[in-house]
């Protein structure tokens, strides 16, 4: 599985199965006798005849560790604590893995196990820098389906040798490696789990648990799990996640400068329930709801604010949903709603949008020099659909669009400025109106956006456009344009509303980058 619902999985897979299974080696029943202290030889010669086979039936990445202590009657102390996936990557380190006891160890007795303590560690996100694939999560578990189940011995299920009532984890970090040769460290995370028998079968557990890290992400989650079968029953489960200053402050030096480049901030809040299947994810049934509060984010010259913003989503069988998203943005409202089927090849998906006044004018991430208009400004309606995939987004989009600006100003389209110039000398400066309008329609292809038919008046030019915008920002665009006639005076230059083309409109050729767009006359391009 390609996505980054592994990885978000990960840790949770690795604390429950991981604890289990590390419980069920360490105190499976044998014999008929008290453990006590004289038997800490044994215990160890048993620890390491049995630990691969065990791990082995029930996990993927292998399990290894430094050294184990039996402090009797009831604690269990191991260090250095490893799980190694096939392919050699290690995906989880731990320095101090405690197991405390309710009762002494007897052979032929499940054996109670009242806490399970992680102190310490890396849960390890390792990039392939060629392919770009995630290491060693490929799989996690061994259990895929109801019928894998039925090859596990009875004796061998951990419903029949564990019993857990609280796992916690304290001070444990998640390392990205993306073979750059500088890994990320996110440290700090923490979780506090209680667990205790449930009413519906063997191998049911009920789950309430806190796990975060302070400040800015804090989870709940209330449920039950199946050790056996490895079933996850969401009753009601939470996410917030605050990024501002004093979270911005706690994170690693790569993530601050990138998250401080891009304005980074707010809120992201989810809410959901339902079943996932662990050894399968993608069959998970689930529905909740996705909210942004004060949400910014900015690149470039620009930016997206968000006052708020809610969605349904909701995954079955494969098939993902995000429908009634409402945004308020830019001081309008953006909609929108989309689908996937994660279990189809390439994994292909639908989307749908409508843009409601929108000013664009918000949408510059500084304000424009005194004394002068802004490059952008206007207000802003359309609609669009697309269908692609997953795998590979643009290699496969189709979709079509149109845009509606009115009151604006549009000297950041690609080439406008130039073209001004070209034609009759005039200069973009000259403009200080709020009059520009412009009527898009577009097509979304593998190449780039085709512009099937643009108009764009400001109070200097009247033109119509048609081309290819590409998505590495070429251009390759023909347009039709000419100058609206001058008029002098106190109000200076007004555009349509009191001009009109005073030349027949020449044929103009856009082309180079969006960044260095390059207007030439086009070889009897003359209009009529």
């Amino acid at each position: 599985m390609k996505s980054a619902l592994k990885v978000m999985l990960a840790a949770l897979v690795l604390i429950v199965a991981g604890a289990a299974v590390v419980g069920y080696v360490l105190l499976a029943p044998r014999g008929a006798s008290p453990l006590g202290l004289g038997a800490g030889a044994r215990l160890r010669d048993y620890l390491g005849s049995q630990i691969v086979a065990i791990v082995n039936l029930h996990l993927v990445p292998q399990l290894a560790f430094d050294t184990i202590d039996y402090e009797a009657p009831y604690t269990m102390r191991l260090a250095g604590v490893t799980l190694t996936a096939p392919d050699g990557t290690r995906v989880l380190e731990v320095e101090h893995l405690t197991i405390v006891l309710a009762q002494t160890p007897q052979f032929d007795h499940p054996i109670k196990i009242t806490q399970v303590s992680i102190e310490g560690g890396d849960v390890r996100i390792i990039q392939d820098p060629q392919t770009g694939e995630i290491l060693g999560f490929d799989r996690l578990t061994r259990v895929e389906s109801r019928q894998a189940l039925k090859q596990v011995p009875s004796q061998q299920n951990l419903s029949n040798v564990l019993l857990l009532e609280r796992i916690t984890i304290d001070d444990v970090s998640l390392v990205y490696d993306d073979g750059s040769g500088q890994p990320m460290t996110l440290s700090g995370f923490a979780c506090d789990m209680t667990i205790r028998p449930d009413e519906q079968g063997p191998g049911w557990y009920t789950l309430d648990m806190r796990a975060g890290r302070s400040p800015g992400l804090e989870t709940t989650l209330r449920g039950a799990f199946n050790i056996d079968e490895f079933l996850l029953d969401l009753h009601d489960a939470k996410a917030n996640m605050t990024l501002d200053e004093s979270t911005l402050a706690t994170l690693p030096p790569q993530l601050q400068g990138f998250l401080t480049e891009m304005d980074a901030a707010g809120r992201v809040m989810l809410d959901f329930r339902g079943r996932m299947p662990l050894g399968d994810p993608q069959q998970s049934n689930l529905a909740g709801r996705l909210s942004l509060g004060n949400f910014n984010v900015a690149f470039s010259d620009y930016r997206l604010p968000i006052k708020q913003a809610d969605a349904d989503v909701a995954m079955a069988e494969g098939q993902v949903s995000i429908s009634n998203f409402h945004a308020q943005t830019l001081g309008g409202l953006v909609e929108a709603h989309a689908s996937a089927d994660l279990s189809a090849p390439s994994r292909p998906a639908v989307v749908e949008w409508t843009l409601e006044e929108l000013n664009l004018r918000e949408a510059l991430r500084g304000a424009a020099a005194q004394g002068q208009t802004p490059k952008l400004a206007g207000d802003l309606i359309g609609k669009g659909s697309a269908s692609l995939t997953l795998d590979d987004p643009l290699a496969r989009i189709n979709g079509s669009g149109q845009m509606q600006v009115r009151n604006g100003r549009l000297l950041v389209l690609p080439g406008l400025s130039e073209l001004i110039q070209k034609i009759g000398n005039l200069d973009f400066r000259d403009d200080p109106t709020f009059g520009h309008e412009a009527d898009v329609d577009y097509l979304l292809e593998p190449g780039g956006v085709r512009i099937t038919r643009a108009s764009v008046i400001t109070g200097l030019v009247a033109a119509d456009a048609d081309g290819l915008v590409g998505y590495d920002g070429s251009l390759d665009l023909s347009v039709r344009a000419g100058p609206l006639k001058r008029l002098t005076g106190q109000l200076g230059l007004v555009g349509k509303a009191i001009g009109s083309v005073t030349e027949r409109l020449v044929t103009y050729r856009i082309q180079g980058t969006v960044d260095k767009p390059q207007v030439t006359v086009q070889p009897l391009g003359i209009g009529g």
